[in-house]
């Protein structure tokens, strides 16, 4: 697989996500969820990727709308974003190329400067989750072994119990990525999975909790396992919500 289409196509993803913020910024109160869905959609096609057939509307929701982690675009009623609002922008694309893999990663925002503490400590939850797990993988590459998905996905589940969060997390930990659509075909990191993590294929660590009708919380990364029992991330890694 070509590997480095994937790193090119997080760094677009990247250019895409700052001009993001500069739209969203000079439009509080005037543009809606959709409105910035569809921008992103255009300035793919600028940089001359390829959006994916299955699924090709992007991600952008804001405050309860973000509770939903299989969001609904059937009926799917955009909201303006305005002040003190949260949002989850989830966008994937790849390079043109029979051959080149999707990028694929969530980002966090907040329109104002005083995000709630309750989204602040739910935030740093999930970002340890996705830390739990990369962490989970390098310990077993040290050892040149190869973890099972189910075993990264339980290593995440593990520590949201410990705070009685588990049934807040309500999808899997991540998938491989593919060539025609975001989520590839090789393996999911799920607690059903009896796959290892193919080497030398891209794939997602998505951990994310959701409450109904509040607010959800997604990290989303991209990385994979070299010829030398290596994890290597392959996007840039959010720490704290971007303020805007």
């Amino acid at each position: 697989m070509n590997i480095k289409s994937n790193i090119k196509a997080n760094k677009k993803l990247d250019l895409i996500r700052i001009k993001i913020i500069k739209l969203i910024k000079e439009n509080i109160n005037k543009i809606t969820e959709k409105d910035v869905s569809d921008f992103i959609a255009l300035e793919m096609e600028k940089e001359g990727m390829d959006l994916d057939n299955i699924d090709p509307i992007h991600f952008v929701v804001i405050n309860k709308n973000t509770d939903d982690s299989h969001w609904d675009k059937k009926t799917w009623k955009p909201e303006v974003i305005k002040n003190d609002s949260l949002i989850m922008i989830d966008y994937w694309a790849k390079i043109k190329g029979p051959n080149n893999i999707f990028a694929d990663i969530t980002w966090m925002f907040y329109t104002g400067n005083n995000i709630p503490k309750e989204i602040e400590n739910i935030f740093n939850k999930v970002i340890e989750s996705r830390n739990i797990a990369l962490t989970f993988i390098k310990d077993h590459l040290k050892n040149k072994k190869i973890p099972k998905a189910r075993e990264v996905d339980k290593a995440v589940r593990e520590y949201f119990a410990k705070y009685g969060l588990e049934k807040y997390f309500t999808h899997k930990t991540g998938h491989s990525l593919g060539l025609s659509s975001c989520h590839g075909n090789k393996f999911f990191i799920s607690k059903n999975s009896n796959k290892f993590i193919t080497p030398n294929t891209p794939f997602t660590i998505e951990p994310g909790l959701y409450f109904s009708k509040k607010f959800g919380i997604r990290s989303e990364i991209n990385c994979y396992i070299d010829e030398n029992y290596k994890l290597v991330i392959t996007s840039s890694v959010q720490d704290k919500i971007i303020k805007i």
